[in-house]
């Protein structure tokens, strides 16, 4: 595998120093209509940080699901409960849940892991072990996954 270049920019508020936070950008610098230290409306100004090799890859799972609306109550409740223990991970980098705003029952999870080893980790796992018996009642109608590997042209 090729190493994967990671290009990050921060995000400072000018008026609350130290709340921080990195955002990730797909595409290189060149493209970006926000300059190094220009100000935002929101009175945040970027912060380039200098990029980085990773090698191998992270590796992004998007889980696209439908839950029953009758068990969306139970789900919400394994769902926070999984993605809770995968951000306790050594290898989980990233995990969010997404509640798409014209169907409640409707989600895309987002997950990266640093490595294949810490997806076979987090299968093993006992939140995500308790996640699969759930879905094994029937609650998730649909899901289909898209995995994505890191790529020296995009940053994750």
């Amino acid at each position: 595998t090729r190493p994967c270049l990671v290009v990050m920019y921060s995000f400072e508020s000018s008026v609350a120093r130290g709340a921080a936070f990195d955002l990730p950008w797909t595409y290189k610098r060149k493209y970006n209509k926000l300059k190094t230290g220009q100000a935002t409306s929101f009175g945040f100004y970027a912060k380039e940080i200098e990029p980085t090799v990773v090698d191998p890859p992270p590796i992004a799972l998007i889980v696209a699901l439908e839950i029953k609306p009758e068990l969306l109550n139970e789900f919400l409740v394994s769902i926070t409960s999984n993605m809770n223990g995968s951000r306790k991970e050594p290898g989980c980098l990233r995990f969010d849940i997404l509640r798409d705003d014209t169907d409640e029952t409707k989600f895309t999870l987002i997950e990266v892991y640093k490595d294949s080893a810490a997806i076979t980790s987090h299968r093993d796992s006992e939140h995500f072990k308790k996640y699969r018996d759930f879905k094994e009642t029937g609650a998730v109608k649909s899901q289909t996954v898209v995995k994505c590997a890191g790529d020296n042209n995009y940053a994750l």
